[in-house]
C-alpha cells in the first residue's frame, strides 16, 4: 500500500502492522487484446464465474504492458462492482497479447477473449495489484489460450500457491460457451486438469502478485478479480462431498412418515439434484423446480437407513451405482431441507457435491430399560406366529438377530453390555433378511404377536402391512452413587474419613488426581448399618477421595 494512501486513511507508513482497511465491491480487470479491441465489457454487463459475477469491469486498451493510465476511457481510477472509485493500482506486463474467438454474447465470452500472452521460452505475463484495502479477499484469475490442451501454471508468490492447468477456453465453433464452460483448477501439483480459472483464497496482504508460467506452448491471462470476503463466515463447507463415501452428513431427518423436501432455491446457479437409495439405486431426479433454474425433490415413505442427495450444475447426469457426473466444479450451492435448514457447500472437482441423511424407524417406545450393566432379554415367546427378531444400534448397525429361540418357532435376543443410547428391535415373520442400516426385508402381511422384554414386561404387537414392527428403547448412563461422608480429619500424618453404612450394601473408596479419573483403593467392604472408617497415609501432591457404592 502506498504511503499516500496510508497517510490519507490515518495509518503509519513506517509500521507494517498498521494497515488501513475499507469496504467495497469486487474489482474486475478485463485484459483486452489489441487484436480485438472491441471485446470490452460494458458497465452494465455482468461477467465472471457465476458465484462472483459482477458488473462494472475495468477494460484495458489492448497494450501488453501498462497500469491505470492504460485503462479504456479517460479515467485512471479502477472502479468496483458498484461503480465506486477504488484506490487500487494495477500493473501488468507481458510480451504480447492474443485472443480467442469466443464471440461477444454474453459478456463472459468477451472476458474470455483477449489475454496477456506469455510467448516463447523467454516470455512473461504478470499482474501486480497494489493498494488493496480489503481486510480479507479472494483472487480469481482467468487464463487460457486460442487452443485447448496447452499446459501451464498460475503462480502467486503472495499466496505461496501454484495451480497447474491444461488450457480449455477456445469455443469458436459454438460462438463461445461461457459462463457454462468455466472450469476451476485446484491442482497444486503437475496434474494439469482442463481448466480456465483458479482462486487464491483468504488473502490479506495490501498487494498481490500473480504470474503465468507457460509450458511448451503459449497461454495467457484473460482477467483478474479481487473479491472481498468475510473471514468470520464459516458456514461454507469447502472440501467435502466429492464422493458418496465423503458425503456431507445432514443427520437424522425423520422417519417413514416424514415428508421430505430438498431444494436448491437459494443457489445462484442452475442446478440438478438426485436421490439415491442406500444400496446405490438411483431414485427421483430433478432439473427445474417450481419453474426456476434451481432444482428440488419432494418424497416420503423413506425406509430406515442412510440415503443420499447429490447436487451438480445443469446437465449433470445420474445413474445407478452412486453415479453422478457433473461439470464444472467450484460453484457454491445451497441445499435447503423442508424449508428449514440450509447447508452451503462448494461443488467439488468431481463436478458434484454429495450429502447423506438418516431415516430412523417409526418405532413404539419401550422407554428406559436400565443402564446396560445387566443383560436384557427380548422374546416373542407366547406368540402364535413364527417370528424373527433383530437388534439395531442408533446408526443402523445390526447388533444381533435370531430366528428360533430355545427350540421354539418364536425368536429371542439377549443383549449384554449395551452402552448409553437408543436401540431398536425389529420383529417380523419367518424368512426375514436383516441387513445393516436398518434394512429389513420380510414377508409382507399383518399379524399379531407378543413381545416380552425387561423384567416380566409384555406388550401386544401387530405387524403392519409391510411385515416389520419396530420398537425402541433407551439405555441410560451408568451412575455411580456417591456416599456422603460423616467426618474427615487428619491425625499424625494420616487422613481419616468415616461414613454411615446400610446393612446389605457394599462400599469402596476411590482416589483421583484430577476429579476425572478414579482408581480403587483397597477392597470392597460390606456395610453393617453403623459407621465405617478408612485411613490413608498423607503423601506429597494433591489427591481427591470419595466413597461409592459399586
Amino acid at each position: 500500500i502506498t504511503d499516500s494512501v496510508e497517510l490519507e486513511l490515518g495509518t503509519d507508513p513506517n509500521n507494517a502492522g498498521d494497515r488501513p482497511f475499507e469496504t467495497g465491491g469486487s474489482i474486475g480487470i478485463n485484459f483486452v487484446s489489441n487484436r480485438d479491441p472491441a471485446a470490452t465489457i460494458l458497465p452494465a454487463e455482468e461477467a465472471g464465474f457465476p458465484e462472483v459475477a459482477q458488473t462494472n469491469w475495468n477494460n484495458t486498451r489492448g497494450a501488453p504492458s501498462g497500469n491505470n493510465i492504460n485503462l479504456l476511457g479517460d479515467e485512471i481510477t479502477l472502479v468496483d462492482s458498484e461503480g465506486q472509485d477504488s484506490r487500487i493500482i494495477a500493473i501488468w506486463d507481458a510480451n504480447s497479447t492474443y485472443n480467442t474467438e469466443n464471440g461477444s454474447e454474453p459478456a463472459d465470452n468477451k472476458l474470455m477473449n483477449g489475454y496477456l500472452d506469455n510467448v516463447g521460452p523467454g516470455g512473461f505475463a504478470t499482474v501486480d495489484i497494489l493498494n488493496i484495502t480489503y481486510a480479507n479477499y479472494d483472487v480469481y484469475v482467468y487464463f487460457g489460450a486460442d487452443q485447448s490442451g496447452r499446459l501451464g501454471a498460475i503462480e502467486s508468490t503472495t499466496a505461496g500457491q501454484t495451480f497447474s492447468y491444461s488450457t480449455f477456453s477456445q469455443f469458436s465453433g459454438a460462438g463461445g460457451a461461457f459462463p457454462g464452460a468455466y472450469a476451476r483448477t485446484t491442482d497444486e501439483g503437475s496434474g494439469n486438469p482442463p481448466a480456465n480459472f483458479c482462486i487464491f483464497r483468504n488473502q490479506s496482504s495490501g498487494s498481490f502478485s500473480v504470474q503465468l508460467n507457460r509450458g511448451i506452448n503459449n497461454s495467457g491471462i484473460y482477467g483478474i478479480q479481487i473479491v472481498p470476503t468475510d473471514p468470520t463466515n464459516t458456514d461454507l463447507i469447502e472440501n467435502a462431498g466429492a464422493t458418496v463415501e465423503d458425503a456431507i452428513p445432514l443427520g437424522v431427518l425423520g422417519t417413514r412418515e416424514t415428508e421430505f423436501v430438498f431444494d436448491t432455491l437459494q443457489s445462484s446457479i442452475d442446478t440438478e439434484i438426485a436421490l439415491f437409495y442406500p444400496d446405490g439405486r438411483l431414485g427421483p431426479e430433478n432439473d427445474d423446480f417450481n419453474g426456476t433454474l434451481q432444482s428440488g425433490l419432494a418424497f416420503s415413505n423413506v425406509a430406515p437407513g442412510t440415503w443420499y442427495i447429490v447436487v451438480g450444475q445443469y446437465d449433470t447426469t445420474f445413474a445407478n451405482g452412486f453415479s453422478a457426473t457433473g461439470f464444472p466444479s467450484g460453484s457454491i450451492i445451497a441445499l435447503t431441507v423442508n424449508a428449514n435448514e440450509t447447508t452451503r457447500a462448494r461443488i467439488q472437482q468431481t463436478g458434484v457435491v454429495w450429502f447423506s441423511f438418516e431415516s430412523r424407524p417409526q418405532a413404539v417406545s419401550l422407554g428406559s430399560l436400565g443402564d446396560g450393566s445387566l443383560p436384557l432379554q427380548f422374546t416373542t415367546l407366547g406368540s402364535t406366529i413364527d417370528t424373527e427378531m433383530a437388534l439395531y444400534g442408533l446408526e443402523g448397525e445390526l447388533l444381533a438377530e435370531n430366528d428360533d429361540f430355545n427350540g421354539a418357532l418364536q425368536s429371542g435376543i439377549t443383549a449384554g453390555n449395551l452402552e448409553e443410547g437408543t436401540y431398536y428391535i425389529a420383529v417380523s415373520q419367518y424368512n426375514t433378511i436383516f441387513s445393516e442400516e436398518f434394512d429389513v426385508n420380510g414377508p409382507p402381511g399383518a399379524a399379531n404377536f407378543l413381545l416380552n422384554y425387561g423384567e416380566n414386561q409384555l406388550i401386544q404387537g401387530a405387524l403392519p402391512a409391510n411385515g416389520v414392527q419396530w420398537f425402541s428403547f433407551e439405555i441410560t448412563p451408568i451412575v455411580v452413587p456417591e456416599v456422603a461422608l460423616s467426618e474427615v480429619w487428619l491425625s499424625g500424618g494420616t487422613l481419616n474419613m468415616s461414613w454411615q453404612t446400610d446393612a446389605g450394601m457394599t462400599y469402596r473408596v476411590q482416589r483421583s488426581p484430577d476429579l476425572q479419573t478414579w482408581q480403587n483403593v483397597g477392597r470392597v467392604r460390606a456395610g453393617t448399618g453403623s459407621l465405617m472408617q478408612h485411613s490413608q497415609p498423607v503423601t506429597g501432591g494433591r489427591a481427591f477421595f470419595r466413597v461409592v457404592i459399586p
